[in-house]
């Protein structure tokens, strides 16, 4: 059997608890770029109030971790932006499905997820 279909990841799977009534989530625009997984780890551009995955070498806002992409988003070229669903507070995540950046260090994920705790996104192991 082909066990690769198992490895996707699906859209709010990493969530353990959100607010009634939705209000947890929140409709935001992405920047144009590559494919995001559900689960991503994300951050705002503050001069232009538009997300992308968390990058911890930008200077633009995104370094600081503010929400979590409910569901996943294809590629996109050409268009600027692009609408997504996101955990922006009062929620409880696994933090096992969370998607953070490549190589991130223990110690800046603590406090990434401290950064979400701010917002009351709350990760869990």
């Amino acid at each position: 059997p082909n066990f690769r279909e198992f490895d996707r990841i699906l859209d709010g799977e990493h969530v353990i608890e959100e607010a009634n009534g939705l209000i947890s989530r929140e409709q935001v625009l992405l920047l144009r770029g590559d494919a995001v997984k559900p689960g991503t780890v994300m951050g705002m551009v503050t001069a232009t109030r538009l997300w992308k995955p968390l990058d911890l070498a930008a200077v633009d806002g995104s370094e600081v971790a503010r929400g979590v992409l409910f569901a996943g988003r294809p590629a996109l070229a050409g268009a600027d932006t692009r609408r997504a669903v996101m955990h922006v507070r009062d929620c409880d995540l696994n933090g096992k499905k969370l998607t953070w950046p490549a190589g991130i260090s223990e110690v800046n994920r603590k406090a990434q997820e401290a950064n979400l705790a701010q917002t009351t996104i709350l990760v869990r192991y």
